[in-house]
């Protein structure tokens, strides 16, 4: 579970690895050993079982990655809490901050070091009314860009939008209750691009990084260092152990 000489360093990178969720049903019963006592009870909480592995992937990989990153961290670490509930390392371990995102079949986990980063996945479902959910999570004048998008186009333009804010929300601990309307991202297919915040012009040194999914997904990581290079990697469980391939 070590990491190897060729695999990038959080501390060099934001590492995030995807994983497909289907994929690593007979390595869930191992996974889920991993979890503290407030997960399972969260995982035991999910009505259908398709969220449940999602959840129990999740969690089960980010101990992977923790103690492939940061060796001294236990198999079975307890998470720990923000305020406003971003799941943290206890502050007791030294070890690269992440960020979970998980929907439909995909899991995707960011590491990084010495930075802040936050990781957002969607499934491109069409929403039931896409102009009014447009309307409550972009500012006035980004919904007026948005209206002037051919309709075909729109749905690429929410959902390149919607990562990206919530990505950097993320990483700055928000999460998406707050700054929705406040911060300002771009609708086009750039694989890296900006961000503005109305309540902080230091966001503009951020970068927000699209991610290599599948085509029915849209995927985002935001880092606070500009020059902070993202290294993508496929995830799947082998005889117990996490094997990665680079994405992209």
């Amino acid at each position: 579970m070590t990491m190897s000489d060729r695999e990038t360093d959080p501390a060099s990178a934001v590492v995030v690895w995807i994983a497909c969720v289907p994929e690593l049903h007979e390595a869930l019963p191992a996974l889920e050993a991993l979890l503290d006592a407030r997960e399972c009870e969260r995982a035991d909480r999910f009505r259908f079982a398709e969220d449940r592995a999602r959840f129990v992937a999740g969690r089960g990989l980010l101990r992977h990655g923790l103690r492939r990153y940061a060796p001294q961290v236990p198999a079975t670490i307890e998470i720990a809490y923000s305020s406003l509930g971003r799941p943290l390392v206890p502050a007791e371990y030294e070890a690269p901050r992440f960020s979970i995102s998980h929907t439909h079949d995909l899991v995707a986990l960011a590491f990084v070091t010495g930075a802040q980063a936050g990781v957002d996945l969607e499934f491109m479902k069409p929403p039931v009314d896409l102009l009014e959910l447009a309307e409550r999570i972009l500012s006035e004048e980004d919904f007026l860009i948005f209206q002037a998008f051919p309709h075909v186009e729109r749905q690429l333009a929410f959902y390149r939008a919607w990562t990206r804010k919530e990505a950097y929300l993320k990483a700055r601990g928000e999460g998406i209750g707050t700054g929705l309307q406040d911060v300002s991202v771009s609708f086009a297919a750039e694989a890296t691009t900006s961000v503005t915040d109305r309540r902080d012009a230091s966001a503009t040194a951020w970068r927000l990084h699209t991610l290599p999914v599948p085509e029915e997904y849209m995927g985002c990581v935001a880092c606070d260092e500009s020059t902070r290079t993202v290294a993508c990697f496929s995830a799947r469980m082998e005889k117990g152990e996490t094997r990665l391939e680079p994405l992209g």
